[in-house]
């Protein structure tokens, strides 16, 4: 049924439905309508604005995108790096400490990633190639607006 939708509905309209849905359940813990904009400053709005822009819808449409060349395995394998990435620019750039908690972490996520790989090299014959064409059937193009 998930696939009847992802082919026929423009991707650019089912992660704007995916940010909305997430937007409003997330609303009822942390209420958009309470948070003091005024304290904010203009870099702080562009901050914002970039984070929405870049960090959520740009990078889940690349996300999906990526499914066009690799499979749902591989694209998953690249996207569980991730939090690894988090922690390394937070270290790197913020300064913060390096704990225990995160060595814990970066071993379970690369000990995780070792597995798959080589669960991937003994399962190789059983693995479907990655389809040509993305989940939509076109590339992501933000400057195409028909549904």
């Amino acid at each position: 049924m998930i696939t009847f939708y992802v082919t026929r509905i423009h991707l650019l309209v089912i992660v704007g439905w995916a940010m909305i849905i997430g937007g409003a359940a997330l609303s009822f813990i942390h209420p958009p309508w309470q948070m003091d904009f005024k304290s904010l400053t203009l870099e702080g709005y562009l901050y914002l604005i970039f984070v929405i822009i870049f960090g959520t819808m740009i990078a889940f449409c690349f996300y999906i995108e990526s499914l066009q060349s690799l499979s749902p395995k591989e694209s998953s394998l690249l996207g569980s790096i991730e939090p690894l990435a988090t922690v390394l620019t937070t270290v790197l750039w913020l300064h913060e400490p390096f704990g225990s908690f995160q060595w814990v972490g970066t071993i379970c996520i690369i000990a995780m990633l070792f597995s798959l790989v080589l669960n991937k090299k003994s399962s190789t014959t059983t693995n479907q190639p990655a389809k040509e064409n993305s989940p939509t059937g076109e590339p992501c193009s933000w400057a195409k607006t028909e549904v």
